[in-house]
């Protein structure tokens, strides 16, 4: 579930881009396993070692036909 190790220094600026897997869909950065505490992208600053986790879910597609017609 962990996907980098960022290691910087005081005052580095750190972008974090949307990471791809292929067949899924990313949902966002996250604080805990559980996904329940989302990282805020606009006020993120890290003053200690931070894990964070990324959500994906499955990427997947209806298709519907009509049979008859």
């Amino acid at each position: 579930k962990l996907l980098v190790n960022i290691i910087f220094s005081e005052d580095q600026l750190i972008s974090f881009y949307p990471p791809e897997k292929e067949g899924y869909v990313f949902g966002g950065w996250y604080y805990d396993e559980a996904l329940t505490k989302p990282v805020d992208d606009e006020n993120f600053v890290i003053a200690e070692d931070t894990t964070l986790y990324a959500k994906w879910s499955e990427d997947y597609h209806v298709v519907s036909f009509d049979s008859l017609g």
